[in-house]
């Protein structure tokens, strides 16, 4: 997630963008960042968990470039949110497919073993996972065509999925998934 502050938990209670959260203590370098819209620069430390006080989702800040804050999930994943149609993915990121029209996006063309990915479904158009040459999905009894022929799509916007690469850059099981899936 890049850009946004999750929110995140600590001792004193905040309110960024609305949200309620508590701001954390720990870490070992020290960055600039914003503790409320309204309030001054605050320095928190890369590392340091943020709570979610929502849905009690865990963030932890990874770096800050250009004022630009990078947080990653407490699954390890970096959030993606693709508005545009198409994307190249990476191992071990999330990607919200968030357009009206169909999102593809491609598995990576280098993978370790047991790397994942995990797609959410958002925008009305749905989103399909584009193969390259030589992989190839297996989701049960069902595999899709090996190669750039072959796909995995959703059927309704909120479809999700969770991959792990079984055999490094061409393998890819489905670990976990919501609604109907098409294999092509």
């Amino acid at each position: 997630m890049s850009g946004k502050n999750p929110l995140g938990v600590s001792k004193e209670p905040q309110s960024y963008e609305g949200v309620n959260f508590i701001v954390p203590i720990g870490g070992s370098q020290i960055v600039k960042a914003k503790r409320d819209p309204n309030s001054n620069d605050k320095k928190y430390p890369i590392t340091t968990q943020w709570i979610n006080t929502v849905n009690n989702n865990t963030w932890i800040l990874t770096s800050v470039v250009n004022g630009s804050p990078t947080w990653v999930n407490d699954t390890g994943y970096i959030n993606n949110d693709v508005t545009g149609t198409s994307a190249t993915m990476a191992p071990n990121n999330q990607y919200i497919a968030d357009n009206a029209s169909l999102v593809t996006l491609t598995l990576p063309v280098t993978a370790t073993q047991g790397a994942e990915i995990q797609v959410i479904g958002n925008g009305a158009g749905g989103w399909t996972i584009a193969q390259n040459a030589g992989q190839t999905i297996h989701m049960n009894a069902v595999n899709t065509t090996t190669g750039t022929g072959g796909s995995l799509s959703s059927s309704n916007r909120y479809n999700c999925v969770m991959l792990r690469c079984t055999v490094a850059n061409t393998d890819w099981v489905v670990v976990n998934s919501s609604g109907t899936l098409t294999a092509v």
